[in-house]
């Protein structure tokens, strides 16, 4: 099935489509020891055969609109949030896969 043709299905009655991957993920901010305080991480699964990414996360600890708001001490505006992990940047890889 071409990938033009899948497109065409209602997307309920798309079959399902077995590819080996291969994930890595990581956190940007490089330190050496234990320090795992990084404020954005990411994760890619990458297909085997085609070696094109074919699903992505990208993890935000801060969000700049909700940080103005906590140190102006006003009430948040409506903003879409990017803060969607909190913890530490070890965790992630522990508990994603």
């Amino acid at each position: 099935m071409t990938y033009a043709k899948y497109l065409e299905i209602e997307k309920e009655d798309h079959p399902l489509v077995a590819i080996t991957v291969s994930f890595d993920a990581g956190w940007q901010k490089r330190n050496s020891g234990n320090k795992y305080d990084s404020p954005s991480g990411h994760g890619f699964q990458v297909g085997a055969l085609c070696r094109k990414i074919v699903a992505k996360k990208v993890l935000s600890k801060l969000c700049s609109g909700c940080g103005m708001v906590h140190a102006s001490g006003d009430a948040a505006p409506a903003h879409k949030c990017v803060k969607n992990y909190s913890g530490s940047s070890n965790g992630w890889k522990q508990t994603c896969c």
